[in-house]
């Protein structure tokens, strides 16, 4: 894998690079997500249950809130895990600066 995740571009300027992950790496990785994924569903769905029973409604909206957060976590995770490099130019300052229309230079 490249760890860097930086690879070297003429000029001595930087280009980011996408992770390349061997098949190992990328099957431990979608074993990881397609285990967490629904554990974490089932941590919240404990979680908001277990507050059901106080009788306020300000716990209940407060796990809720934790909640999402904790299963947007590896939701956000797997999404760029499991996505293969797409041809949206990351660096888009350093795109507009080389377009001949915006270099005032």
């Amino acid at each position: 894998m490249n760890t860097t995740g930086v690879t070297p571009r003429s000029a001595g300027a930087l280009a980011y690079s996408f992770p390349q992950y061997t098949k190992a790496e990328a099957a431990a990785d979608r074993v990881l997500h397609l285990v967490a994924l629904p554990v974490a569903v089932a941590e919240v769905t404990w979680l908001v249950l277990a507050a059901v029973p106080t009788g306020g409604i300000a716990q209940p909206i407060g796990r809720v809130v934790y909640g999402c957060g904790l299963i947007g976590m590896p939701t956000a995770s797997a999404a760029y895990s499991l996505s293969h490099p797409g041809r949206i130019p990351w660096d888009l300052p350093n795109v507009v600066t080389q377009d001949p229309r915006y270099n005032t230079r």
